[in-house]
């Protein structure tokens, strides 16, 4: 705290230091109507064009400063009016952590499995949908937070730099005072005297920043305390949605095997035999292809989290490089991250797995053209029984019949959603191993260059043997 305290107070002198006054935002307007003004006067002059060019580029380069001053002092006024609503937002934020810990579990899977399948999936997709949504919020929080932890240093180390080409500034402004009062010198004293003025205004946001670092760095707390325990809360839901709706898969394509199961009294028949091996087959495919798709859905949402937990770190480590870039704590940091980095498996098989459910795709769409006519169809499996035969067992064909029109129907849309799920699967596995090998890779440079050895100085090279 007493670092803090110095580190303000030195902000302070500072800003004085700066000996600048940030223009007040009517007065930025004003001025930005100025300039463009001058600059639409230069275009249509006689001037010379090599004179017309340069005050030309002098004109747009003050008309740059002066809209990042006016960027920069909107961002004052939305800062402050951010940190007069912290303390209201942290104790609200804080009242809905603490209610929502006390709060009743999730929906019960009693409740859930009352639904309907369709309105299942729905859920699940929204719950999906929200949980990828807390997770971008928790980065942005965590950024905050790293932010906030990190402001100091980066506070110094700007306002420092900023001084400095102040100093710069003030040489060359006086400099041009003492020339001759021509167009051209007054472009340019008001073009440093524009950069004068984007130098002060950022010096207090960031002074203004650092007096109200505490407010945002609770808040910001608070706000991953909640978004933890809504994605904690949320995660067990999916969990439990995802079980109930593979529950109510199963369930529907065990019914639509039942249908397809041949009586035992007509087992002896050939070709209700022959036709019952069929669906059979169909059967157990259906069964099958109902059980990938939880396991690839389940297997897309746990890629999709490890990569928002890859983009977590991605931005924490880029935040922390800049800050402490060549430090020893960033070395023992890089070090700590590397350790804890998850490791990535990619399913090497998914390829084939795709190209072999597109070939059944093919199969199947053949076998539902032959269904297109049931009755049709009906009949010429009628024609491979005898005659005396015919009446006798043509409702129990017709029902396998008609049963391998769902089986296949089922069949084909379980196909359908499988290849989805396989290329998002493939394309999220992808982009999370670009995204592992990318931040491997950032730090392991930051680890060939970091100072977690003895420099290499005199002293070093006469030990050498």
């Amino acid at each position: 705290m007493l670092r803090f305290f110095v580190l303000l107070c030195w902000l302070l002198l500072s800003s004085w230091a700066l000996a600048q006054q940030t223009p007040s935002a009517d007065d930025l307007d004003k001025r930005i109507e100025e300039i463009n003004a001058s600059i639409e006067s230069v275009n249509n002059s006689s001037l010379p064009e090599a004179e017309k060019r340069e005050l030309s580029e002098t004109y747009q380069n003050t008309l740059s400063f002066a809209r990042q001053t006016q960027e920069t002092v909107q961002e004052q006024a939305d800062l402050q009016e951010q940190l007069a609503d912290a303390p209201r937002q942290t104790q609200s934020i804080r009242a809905e952590f603490n209610r929502l810990s006390k709060a009743d579990g999730n929906a019960s899977r009693e409740q859930l499995e009352r639904l309907e399948l369709g309105q299942l999936e729905t859920r699940l997709s929204e719950q999906v949908s929200q949980m990828f949504t807390w997770q971008n919020e928790l980065t942005a929080v965590n950024g905050q937070l790293i932010s906030a932890q990190t402001r100091p240093e980066r506070t110094q180390a700007n306002v420092s730099e900023n001084q400095r080409r102040a100093q710069q500034l003030n040489e060359q402004l006086r400099s041009q005072q003492r020339q001759s009062p021509t167009q051209l010198t007054r472009a340019r004293i008001d073009l440093l005297q524009a950069e004068l003025d984007y130098l002060t205004a950022d010096s207090e946001l960031m002074r203004q920043r650092l007096a109200g670092n505490s407010a945002l760095q609770d808040l910001a707390s608070q706000q991953k305390n909640l978004l933890n325990l809504q994605i904690r809360r949320i995660e067990d839901e999916i969990r439990l949605l995802q079980s109930v709706v593979n529950d109510k898969r199963q369930s529907a394509s065990e019914k639509a095997v039942s249908e397809a199961t041949l009586p035992e009294e007509l087992g002896q028949n050939k070709v209700l035999q022959a036709q019952s091996s069929i669906n059979r087959q169909l059967s157990e495919e259906l069964l099958d292809a109902t059980r990938q798709i939880g396991i690839l859905t389940r297997d897309n949402i746990e890629t999709k989290q490890q990569t928002e937990h890859l983009t977590q770190i991605d931005k924490a480590l880029e935040q922390q490089i800049e800050v402490l870039e060549g430090s020893l704590l960033l070395s023992r940091i890089l070090h700590q991250q590397k350790n804890e980095l998850p490791r990535v498996e990619t399913d090497k098989n998914l390829a084939d797995q795709i190209a072999d459910l597109r070939l059944r795709q093919f199969e199947l769409n053949q076998l539902t053209q032959s269904l297109a006519n049931p009755d049709a169809y009906l009949n010429e499996l009628l024609l491979k029984l005898p005659i005396r035969q015919r009446d006798t067992l043509r409702p129990a064909l017709e029902q396998m019949v008609n049963a391998r029109v769902n089986l296949v129907g089922q069949l084909d849309n379980n196909i359908n959603t499988l290849i989805n799920l396989g290329i998002t699967l493939q394309i999220n596995q992808r982009q999370l191993q670009q995204l592992s090998s990318d931040l491997r890779r950032t730090i392991d440079d930051q680890l060939f260059w970091v100072a977690s050895s003895r420099p290499i100085d005199k002293a070093w090279l006469l030990e050498l043997p």
